[in-house]
């Protein structure tokens, strides 16, 4: 978002500060504002009957949510969670001023559509990785992503989250991993011991 989309939102909007782990919104709450974010982090998540859970994207500084906005514009409860994973400073509009600087800024309205369709492009991809991707690529590729130069902190059931697959499908993987030499785990650590090998199995999955 433009830094002059966001002086439009300042004056008509109210700032919120808001500490890590709380819910901004939960699956099947009415929306009553359009909320942007300053700081910090949110991740948008959904969870299943079962209680199965997925992350579906990640808001930062400068984001807003899709899905807000659609829940905002057709009156639709809001289908999934936002949690903060971070403290968050945001900025909130209310409804009414949503829908007024929809209707009368040019600016705003192409700045809110503009962030619509880039994140219905994500998560048609993230559907696609789901639907056809090979799970054990996908752990790798994550590997890389975020373990490949220092150990992180992961239980085998953020990871389902963040894959969108089962804790026994994750658990199964890295221990192939680990047979084979490319991680190591110590409680909730992982540690990346052969990131070339992880790197090979996501550019070349034979």
């Amino acid at each position: 978002m433009d830094s002059g989309t966001l002086r439009l939102l300042a004056a008509a909007g109210h700032r919120m500060t808001v500490p890590s782990g709380a819910v901004l919104l939960a699956a099947g709450d009415r929306c009553s504002g359009y909320l942007i974010v300053l700081q910090g982090a949110v991740r948008l998540q959904k969870t299943s009957e079962g209680g199965r859970e997925i992350v579906l994207y990640r808001l930062g500084p400068g984001e807003s949510c899709p899905l807000n906005i659609s829940a905002l514009l057709t009156g639709e409860p809001y289908p999934v969670d936002a949690v903060t994973e971070t403290a968050v400073t945001a900025i909130i509009l209310s409804e009414a001023a949503f829908n007024r600087l929809i209707a009368g800024s040019d600016v705003f309205r192409r700045s809110v559509f503009s962030i619509y369709s880039s994140r219905m492009v994500d998560l048609l991809q993230l559907i696609d990785k789901i639907a056809f991707g090979r799970i054990d690529v996908r752990l790798a590729g994550w590997l890389v992503e975020h373990a490949a130069n220092r150990p992180v902190k992961a239980t085998q059931q953020e990871l389902a989250a963040e894959l969108g697959t089962a804790r026994e499908v994750v658990a199964r993987q890295l221990k192939k991993f680990e047979m084979q030499g490319w991680l190591t785990r110590r409680s909730r650590t992982i540690e990346v011991l052969n990131p070339v090998a992880l790197r090979r199995l996501v550019t070349n999955p034979g």
